[in-house]
Parts: structure tokens; sequence; C-alpha cells
């Protein structure tokens, strides 16, 4: 988490860290824009540089090869759930279920929660049932794609909903006057 980016950053330097970042943001957000465009047209031309965001636009384009006939619900779009004051950004909705995308080798507990956040926000907006969801974790070397499924669990979202609780009780004691009155509007997942 937070402490292990800290020590990382202290081990390399904030102006080295700074570059990573805004590399690693420049290659997620090429990414995620050739998967968009990728899903409406299937001869999308691929990003060339950096490298990194094109071998992972590889990977993702072979995940849509084996995959086809993909029926996509929903790419990108903001899903919301008022009574919890929840609103995430799945990066897409199949109907079979919630695909997240991941440029990162592993797959963490973040990742699990958020995947079911999504999936019980797509359940309760678009009036369906999802059994389970896919992370795919594509290859930024390489161009190859790892696909994780996990099944939908009710305790995991109990789980979420409790850390949510956490945080907003956490935030309403340790933040200041402003900071709780932009806190008031909708927690966002991912």
């Amino acid at each position: 988490g937070e402490e292990s980016l800290a020590k990382w950053r202290g081990a390399v330097g904030n102006r080295e860290a700074n570059r990573i970042q805004k590399q690693a943001l420049k290659v997620g957000t090429q990414v995620h824009a050739y998967i968009r465009k990728r899903l409406e047209v299937p001869e999308a031309p691929l990003p060339n540089e950096p490298y990194e965001a094109k071998m992972a636009c590889i990977a993702a384009s072979k995940w849509m090869d084996d995959h086809p006939g993909l029926k996509v619900l929903l790419a990108e779009e903001p899903l919301e759930l008022p009574e919890l004051d929840l609103v995430g950004h799945p990066d897409l909705i199949l109907d079979t279920g919630v695909v997240d995308w991941k440029t990162s080798k592993t797959v963490g507990w973040k990742h699990i929660w958020q995947c079911t956040a999504y999936s019980y926000l797509a359940e309760a907006a678009m009036q369906v049932e999802f059994n389970h969801f896919k992370v795919v974790c594509l290859d930024k070397l390489v161009g190859v794609y790892t696909e994780h499924e996990f099944e939908v669990q009710p305790e995991i979202w109990q789980g979420f909903l409790g850390l949510l609780t956490a945080y907003k009780a956490y935030r309403r004691q340790h933040a200041s006057p402003v900071a709780n009155a932009e806190d008031a509007s909708q927690q966002e997942v991912g």
C-alpha cells in the first residue's frame, strides 16, 4: 500500500519516481483508449510508443481475438449506487460479467474487492446477475495476457462495504472541513 510506495519512492528518489509514475499513467491511458477503439473497430491501429503500451495493447487484442462474439453491455462508463454514495467506472461489462484490465502482473485483494464492487454496481444499475468476473493482466513486455476468473462472493461484497464504512468514518474524523464537504459527495471505486 502507501507504506511500500513511500519506501520505493525513497529508494529511487522523487524525480525518478515521478518519471516512472508519469510513464505508467501514459501507458495506462493509451491502453484503455486502444481497447475502447478496438471494441468498436477490430482493425484499430496499435500505438507505436511507448513500447509498454504497444505490448499491452497487443495482449488485449489477443484476448479479444480469443473471445469472439463478445457482447459488450458497457465499456468504461460510470455506474452508480446512490444509496451507498458509490460510483465506479468498470473497464468492461459483458453479458457474462465484469472484465477488468490490469497492466500489473499480479492480482491482489484490491482488484478482487474492486471487481466485486463493479459486479454489484452493474447488477443494481443494469438488472443483471453475474456469478463471476475476470481480471485480465496485460503483459507490457511480451504482449501476452493472463486471465484470472473469480466467483462473485457476497462475503467479499460485505467486506468491501465494511471497508467503505470504515473509510468514510476515518475521513469524517481526520479530514479538514473542506475535505469533509468534498467527502460528502460520492465515493468512487477504482
